[in-house]
């Protein structure tokens, strides 16, 4: 047994010191897109503290190149919706839209006293004011009490107009902010750094995708890395994107010769090695194995957090603390978001398969005694059903058994995320099931 041979598995610090000196340094899409979730203090420290040392071993593939600039305004616009959702929730978010919460328990208050709790003290005082009948009690035990009450209903009106100046200036504040954000979308500084910094590699011809998308659905079928997680999420080309910078990575350490660093905030299990569902600080080791074995090269992995880190040990950058903080909480609010979606998924996923069960008990025709079975249908069973009878069209019918797919391999692991690609397509089935009409539905 040759233990140099699993050498090329592990990392220690004579070869990354050498990584860090003289390796092509490749970013993918999502460590770029990440960029624009950084603070301006941030980008600035990185392309002056870290960037100018690694000029002309930047690198990207043609293929990041595409899915930057084809995504880079979409992500641009994420940070104006975090300070419109300030004031009222967006896109669906789980959390956010303090200013309308806020004025709804003002209101909320202001209710309370006005009707409950001065209408209830009005009819204590009506039932308890007769003296010729009990319950009878004297008028003066009230007074103080009512006192109060009107006083605390002046001290909430003065309190709803404090905060309706507050809302107006805080409104104004975060409108400015939007609008700094929308003009530097003019002036877009990183796209500008990384034309200055980045250089990018030769695309493939079309000829040469189709020849690796054949090769990807052999290594999709058998969950060989990279991109196989993208199989249900994807369609077309963009389906093996992650293979196709694979490729463009492995062909161009072959024209350089030299290792490759991949900075990548892309957590998928299609990229790194897990362990009981956590990432991992390696890369697949099918990975390290195919480009070793195609060019004889080193290969490693880090996300944006570990590669700052690394690089004040290895290139001393002086990167603040501060810095890495704030990257560090931009991948942490990126799992957060995931698992937001993930848990939307799900409840439109349950919702659309109650839809199907109650159009299949309905349309089947059947006896009392076999309603039970059609609960245990299967979606599949459910949609082809629906498909026969022209109550689902096909197209409908294919994509319910990819979000299907999808929720299937969420919930047992197999894929970790989903994009919201599939929240859109899960909302648009939902709504048009809920949009066939059942013209009796007692018996459901």
């Amino acid at each position: 047994m040759n233990k140099d041979n699993y050498k090329i598995y592990v990392i220690d610090e004579d070869r990354e010191l050498n990584l860090f000196k003289k390796a092509i340094i490749v970013f993918d899409t999502s460590a770029l897109l990440d960029f624009y979730y950084y603070s301006e203090s941030t980008r600035k420290e990185i392309f002056e503290k870290l960037f100018t040392k690694l000029k002309g071993r930047l690198w990207i593939t043609s293929q990041t190149e595409f899915e930057f600039l084809k995504n880079r305004e979409i992500v641009f616009k994420k940070p104006i919706d975090t300070y419109e959702n300030l004031n009222r929730k967006t896109n669906k978010a789980a959390e956010g839209g303090h200013i309308d919460e806020i004025k709804r328990k003002i209101d909320e208050l202001s209710a309370i006293i006005k009707k409950d709790m001065q209408g209830q003290l009005k009819t204590l005082i009506e039932k308890t004011s007769k003296n010729d009948r009990h319950p009878y009690l004297d008028k003066d035990i009230f007074s103080d009490f009512e006192d109060n009450t009107k006083l605390l209903e002046q001290q909430v009106s003065k309190f709803t107009d404090f905060f309706d100046s507050f809302k107006a200036s805080f409104e104004k504040e975060v409108n400015q902010k939007k609008t700094q954000l929308e003009k530097s979308l003019l002036n877009d500084e990183v796209l500008q750094q990384f034309e200055c910094f980045f250089k990018t590699t030769k695309p493939f011809t079309f000829s040469e995708i189709l020849q690796i998308i054949e090769e990807g659905e052999i290594r999709y079928r058998n969950r060989i890395p990279p991109g196989y997680m993208d199989d249900d999420e994807k369609v077309g080309f963009q389906k093996y994107g992650d293979l196709i910078v694979w490729k463009e990575i492995i062909r161009n350490i072959t024209f350089e010769n030299q290792d490759i660093v991949l900075v990548t905030n892309d957590m998928k299990e299609d990229w790194w090695q897990l362990s009981d569902k956590s990432r991992s600080n390696s890369p697949r080791y099918e990975l390290i194995k195919e480009i070793f074995d195609m060019t004889g090269r080193s290969f490693w992995m880090y996300d944006m957090k570990q590669f700052l880190f690394k690089s004040k040990k290895y290139l001393q950058t002086e990167i603040e603390k501060e810095t890495i903080d704030d990257v560090t909480q931009t991948i942490n609010e990126e799992q957060k978001q995931q698992k937001e979606i993930f848990g939307e998924f799900i409840w439109l996923w349950r919702e659309i398969e109650k839809h199907l069960r109650n159009l299949t008990i309905h349309y089947a025709t059947i006896d009392i005694n076999n309603k039970q079975y059609n609960r245990m249908l299967m979606p599949r069973e459910m949609v082809s059903f629906l498909i026969n009878i022209n109550i689902v069209l096909p197209n409908i019918g294919s994509d319910i058994m990819i979000l299907s797919d999808v929720r299937n391999k969420l919930v047992h692991g197999v894929i970790l995320n989903i994009d919201n690609s599939m929240i859109n397509l899960a909302e648009n089935i939902l709504e048009y099931l809920s949009k066939i009409h059942i013209e009796d539905t007692n018996f459901l």
